[in-house]
């Protein structure tokens, strides 16, 4: 899929997504509001007829009218002009919102007008009487007598009323959850297959120049003519050994990334001496490079002991070693040290190379990773060595962190449990 039209995939998927959010969100408040709405007139009409009830008993017929009002989206008032029989009260609260189905928590209270106070009732819970709950009516001045009822639990209770629109929202949830998996999947697929083509791409040219360059060789060592130039016919002959060691290191790495991806990788762990594991990846090393004052090495006196398989082992470090000298400046100093720490024992890599920007610090470890350069890389590789030694080292169970900054150097730190 082209970059183009990927982009407009992603934007027009994220319209999608957000849409249906807004859309359901919206239905969703739509259909709440109108259950309010049901739930105030209810609740208006009963306490209209618990007013009707506290006037008969007080021989008072005069019309409730507009009596209720509604401060606050819980909260109802009761104008009664009248005085207000508290048992009375609660009894045909009780009734008149057990006719009409509204088996909501409430408490009461009753303002007296003559000493201006708001006496409070109780706290009703499923039909029983809790007396130590706390007082939370808000206090309404008035020339008349009232009573005043609270629903603390309104909100939740018709939340909870609308199953089939929570049913509705969590069945949109996961399929907006979904579709956003599948959104991230493609992209990392799509990422991938980026890498993997850059990868065929560079091991193409990683093994066609040194074909050639064998092939020209050996075209030139058929001359007859070369065999009276025993100079020549060396260089030539050296020529195909290097590009053939090139060669069989390069396949080595395809090699080590393709055990990684086993499912059960066979270990053959034993007690491995640090030192000198770190003395033979050094001393192969500065053969390979030809430089042997660069690598410096720092060991502690101590016995340093860990339990490894010694050939990945030993290809962890000759990893790191190469990798860090290819991304040195030529000549520049390349410490490595082993030592006793609070976490175990520390292997540390230090070169003074470009760094790594905090932004590819994460992915350094990642299968084909390479960081960009646009289409020139001066190191030429796979991206698989950090990849390799990640896996092994988790696998060894040993753990590993990076400290880079750009223009600096880095230092790749391993940890294993000491012996």
């Amino acid at each position: 899929m082209k970059n183009a039209s990927f982009r407009r995939l992603l934007i027009l998927a994220a319209l999608a997504i957000i849409c249906t959010t807004v859309l359901q969100g919206f239905w969703f408040m739509q259909a709440f509001d109108l259950k309010e709405k049901q739930f105030n007139q209810q609740v208006t009409i009963a306490l209209k007829q618990v007013a009707h009830v506290l006037l008969r008993d007080n021989q008072n017929f005069s019309p409730v009218g507009d009596a209720v009002s509604q401060p606050a989206s819980n909260y109802f008032v009761v104008m009664v002009n009248d005085q207000i029989d508290a048992n009375l009260l609660e009894v045909a609260l009780r009734t008149e919102f057990e006719k009409r189905q509204l088996l909501l928590d409430f408490e009461y209270g009753i303002y007296d007008c003559s000493s201006e106070e708001l006496r409070y009732g109780d706290y009703i819970n499923g039909g029983r009487t809790e007396k130590d709950k706390p007082s939370t009516l808000p206090r309404v001045y008035a020339e008349n007598n009232y009573f005043a009822v609270l629903f603390p639990s309104k909100t939740g209770a018709l939340v909870g009323q609308m199953g089939i629109w929570l049913f509705s929202a969590l069945v949109m949830l996961l399929v907006l959850v979904f579709f956003t998996y599948s959104l991230y999947f493609i992209f990392r697929q799509k990422r991938l297959s980026e890498v993997q083509k850059d990868f065929v791409n560079t091991m193409t040219h990683e093994f066609k120049t040194p074909l050639s360059t064998i092939a020209i060789s050996a075209e030139t060592l058929r001359q007859p003519a070369i065999r009276d130039q025993p100079e020549r016919l060396l260089t030539y002959v050296g020529i195909i050994q290097n590009e053939t060691a090139r060669l069989r290191q390069q396949v080595e790495r395809v090699l080590q990334m393709a055990v990684t991806e086993r499912e059960h990788i066979q270990l053959k762990l034993e007690t491995l001496d640090v030192a000198e594991a770190l003395e033979k990846a050094t001393a192969a090393a500065r053969l390979v490079h030809k430089q042997p004052d660069q690598i410096i090495l720092s060991l502690e006196k101590t016995a340093l002991l860990v339990k490894a398989d010694e050939l990945h082992f030993d290809n962890i470090l000759y990893n790191l070693i190469d990798n860090a000298i290819k991304y040195s400046p030529p000549g520049s100093p390349l410490k490595i040290s082993a030592q006793l720490h609070k976490s175990g024992l520390q292997i540390s890599i230090q070169d003074q190379g470009p760094g790594i920007a905090p932004e590819h610090q994460k992915r350094i470890f990642e299968k084909f990773y390479r960081i960009p350069t646009g289409y020139l890389h001066d190191v030429k590789g796979f991206g698989l060595g950090l990849y390799y030694v990640a896996e092994l080292v988790h696998l060894m169970g040993g753990r590993l962190t990076l400290d880079s900054q750009p223009g600096v150097g880095t230092i790749i730190h391993l940890y294993f449990k000491a012996l």
